[in-house]
């Protein structure tokens, strides 16, 4: 289930702006910095991750819910390797009945539910603070604790999208380093802007 993204891999990143708005460079459309990263339900208040999608067309239906609406989308180009969690596709789930594999039974079905609960939309009702706490820790589990080979380190998790069929999306951990910046993993490529004013438009566009 580990898997790597190679290097110069594309990944998506939309952010809803007001009419007549543009973005221009990486502060604007990559993730917020630390001071101003609000709970989420993977990374914890205060602690930012990085949310894509690995399709432009993902992103605008993991952002976008009803027309008119204006958005940047963003395009993002991998500068290196990054080891993921792939979570898009869990292996089958064994027998209930075959007791020697009853410990991956439970383990699976563990990712199963951890998997409903980060693909699910995000809520801003003032109780994400509650509610996304348990897939909070399991992911600073694997962003801080969880080690490959007893030295590397996971960058991040790629899981399916709950709003678009066959989508992916992938979120990148922090940087471990203090000292290191996003743009060491991950580059702007290009931001186009878009507007949709009709449920037909927006429908072609996811």
């Amino acid at each position: 289930m580990i898997k790597s993204i190679p290097a110069t891999a594309q990944m998506y990143r939309v952010r809803r702006r007001s009419e007549g708005t543009e973005f221009h460079d990486f502060s604007e459309v990559g993730p917020p910095p630390d001071e101003h990263a609000t709970a989420g339900r993977m990374n914890p208040p205060g602690i930012s991750y990085f949310y894509m999608a690995l399709e432009p067309e993902t992103a605008l239906a993991e952002t976008l819910d009803k027309p008119p609406c204006h958005a940047a989308v963003a395009k993002f180009e991998t500068t290196k390797d990054l080891l993921v969690l792939d979570l898009t596709e869990l292996p089958p789930l064994p027998s209930v009945f075959d007791a020697q594999r009853s410990d991956e039974r439970q383990g699976l079905l563990f990712l199963e539910r951890f998997v409903a609960a980060i693909s699910a939309p995000v809520a801003r009702d003032g109780r994400e603070h509650v509610d996304y706490i348990p897939s909070q820790v399991v992911c600073e589990f694997f962003a801080q604790v969880m080690t490959l080979d007893g030295n590397s380190h996971l960058d991040g998790i790629e899981y399916p999208s709950a709003v678009r069929r066959g989508g992916k999306n992938v979120v990148l951990f922090p940087p471990r380093d203090i000292g290191k910046r996003w743009e060491e993993r991950i580059s702007l490529k290009d931001i186009s802007h878009v507007s949709f004013h009709t449920w037909e438009e927006l429908k072609k566009a996811i």
